[in-house]
C-alpha cells in the first residue's frame, strides 16, 4: 500500500492535518480492496465451466395427484447457447401439468436461466427422475453436454391402510338393494319383451344373410401406402379451412395436426405412431429408414405439441403455421411413389 506523500508530517500536527491524513489512508485501503475483489471475480469467472446445471424437486414425498415442483437451473457463460431435452419423456410416469420459464438473470458476467415444471403422478410407489442432459455450444463452436443429478420422489396413496387396531379404513361396498316385491313381475315382463325384440332382430338379419358367402375384407398394404398421402392432404386441407390458429385455438390445432402426422406415419411406414410416446417415436422412425433429420424434426414438433396441450405452453401463430407447413412438406417429400406411375 502506497500512502499519500503530499501531506507533510511536522513535529506537532494540527487536528485538521491528522484528519486529512486518516481519510487519505482509508481511501487508499478501500481502493486496494476493490481492486483485489475485481481481480478475484475475474479469476473465478475465467476458471468457471461454460455451463453448470442443477435440478431440484419438492416435496420428496407426496400423494397421488399432488403437484410436485421441478426446478431446473442453468448457469452459463453469456456467449454459450443451451438446448433443453424433452422433459416430458424423461420424467415419466410423472406428468407435466404446467411449465414456467423465468426471466434470465445476469451475475458476474454469467447468465442464470430457470425453468420450473409442475408435475403430478397418478401411480403410487418410488419414482426416480434420471439425469437431465443439457446440450450446449460455445462461441468457438465446441459442443458438449452437462448433466443434472438424478432425483427421487415417493408417491403415496390417499387411501389409508386397514388397521387391525380399529383405526379408520375404507368402507365396504354396500350390498344390493332389494326392490319391493310388487314390482318384480313388471321387471321380468320388461326384460322378456326386450329379449324377444333383440332375438327377432338377429333372426331377421340371419334370414336375410342366409346363403350369402362370407368374405373377409383384405386391405392391400401397397394400396394403403398409396392412399396415405391422399388421406393426409385431405385432413390438412380441412384444418386449413377451419383455421383453428386464426380462432386462437392453438392447442386444438396441435391436437389435430399431430394426429394427421402420426396416422400418416402409421399408414406409410407401418409404424404404430398413434400409440407411441414422443420419446418412442424418434427411434422408431429411424428404424423405418427415415432420415435422422426428419426424426429429430418430428421430435421437436411433437414436443411443442405436448407442451401446448398439457403444459399450457403457447407457441406463436407464426410458429404454429410453420409447423403446419412442415407437416405438409414432410408428407409431400415422403409420399409413396409407384414405380409404374407415369407423371404428366
Amino acid at each position: 500500500m502506497i500512502l499519500p506523500h503530499a501531506i507533510k508530517t511536522p513535529t506537532r500536527r494540527s487536528g485538521r492535518d491528522l484528519a486529512l491524513w486518516g481519510i487519505a489512508c482509508l481511501l487508499a485501503l478501500a481502493g486496494e480492496t476493490v481492486s483485489g475483489a475485481r481481480c478475484t471475480a475475474r479469476a473465478q469467472a475465467a476458471d468457471a465451466p461454460p455451463v453448470r446445471v442443477e435440478a431440484r424437486i419438492a416435496p420428496s414425498t407426496a400423494t397421488v395427484g399432488d403437484r410436485l415442483r421441478l426446478d431446473v437451473t442453468v448457469d452459463r457463460a453469456a456467449d454459450v447457447r443451451v438446448e433443453y431435452p424433452d422433459i416430458g419423456g424423461l420424467v415419466a410416469p410423472l406428468e407435466i401439468q404446467d411449465a414456467v420459464l423465468l426471466p434470465e438473470e445476469e451475475r458476474d458476467g454469467r447468465v442464470i436461466e430457470r425453468r420450473i415444471y409442475a408435475l403430478a403422478s397418478f401411480e403410487t410407489g418410488p419414482v426416480r427422475i434420471p439425469v437431465l442432459p443439457i446440450a450446449y455450444a460455445t462461441a468457438e463452436g465446441e459442443t458438449a453436454t452437462a448433466y443434472t443429478d438424478s432425483l427421487a420422489v415417493t408417491i403415496e396413496s390417499v387411501i389409508p391402510e386397514e388397521d387391525r387396531a380399529g383405526q379408520p379404513a375404507p368402507r365396504d361396498i354396500k350390498g344390493p338393494i332389494e326392490l319391493p316385491r310388487r314390482i318384480w313381475p313388471w321387471v321380468v315382463l320388461a326384460a322378456a319383451a326386450a329379449a324377444a325384440l333383440i332375438a327377432a332382430r338377429y333372426l331377421r338379419a340371419w334370414w336375410l344373410r342366409r346363403g350369402e358367402p362370407v368374405e373377409e375384407p383384405v386391405i392391400d398394404p401397397i394400396e394403403r401406402r398409396r392412399a396415405a398421402h391422399l388421406v393426409a392432404f385431405g385432413r390438412l386441407d380441412a384444418i386449413r379451412a377451419d383455421d383453428p390458429i386464426g380462432r386462437g385455438d392453438v392447442p386444438g390445432f396441435y391436437v389435430r395436426v399431430t394426429d394427421v402426422f402420426r396416422r400418416y406415419i402409421g399408414d406409410r411406414y407401418d409404424v404404430p405412431a398413434i400409440d407411441m410416446t414422443t420419446a418412442e417415436l424418434e427411434p422408431a422412425m429411424i428404424d423405418a429408414r427415415l432420415p435422422v433429420s426428419d426424426a429429430a424434426w418430428a421430435r421437436d414438433l411433437l414436443t411443442r405439441a405436448d407442451l401446448s396441450k398439457f403444459a399450457k405452453f403457447a407457441p406463436t401463430p407464426e410458429e404454429a403455421r410453420a409447423d403446419f407447413d412442415g407437416v405438409r412438406d414432410f408428407v409431400e417429400r415422403t409420399r409413396f411413389h409407384d414405380p409404374d406411375e407415369k407423371e404428366c
